[in-house]
């Protein structure tokens, strides 16, 4: 089971991704993809307005999104199977997605230190 749009309350995912809309054919947009431990369903969300800080290498614990619907972020990863691209499909239906915007799923990766960055660029 899969819902297009979340409720108005705070929601917990699990499994969770980013969801690059549009990226690289003018303004992008970026929402999650993720289970919904709230509503045990897959979720796509609104646009993401706002996201938590966090110490390197830790994922986000949080975000909101544009109409102030918050995210509690846990266990970052690749949604499996068809049910997130289903959720995906449903919003293209609804219109609220442009059928032909470019998607990527985005898993969320650690981030390098400064420090790290600068000596990659030394030696390579």
């Amino acid at each position: 089971m899969f819902v297009c749009v979340d409720g108005d309350r705070t929601t917990r995912l699990r499994q969770w991704a980013w969801l690059d809309i549009g990226a690289g054919t003018g303004p992008g947009e970026r929402r999650l993809v993720g289970w919904s431990v709230t509503d045990e369903t897959w979720l796509v969300s609104e646009p993401i307005g706002v996201v938590a800080t966090s110490p390197l290498g830790r994922p986000p614990g949080w975000a909101v999104t544009n109409n102030h619907r918050r995210y509690l972020l846990e266990q970052p990863g690749l949604p499996h199977g068809d049910e997130p691209l289903a959720a995906i499909d449903c919003l293209r239906a609804n219109g609220s997605l442009d059928p032909t915007a470019p998607i990527s799923i985005v898993p969320w990766r650690p981030g390098k230190s400064t420090a790290e960055r600068i000596f990659e660029r030394r030696t390579a």
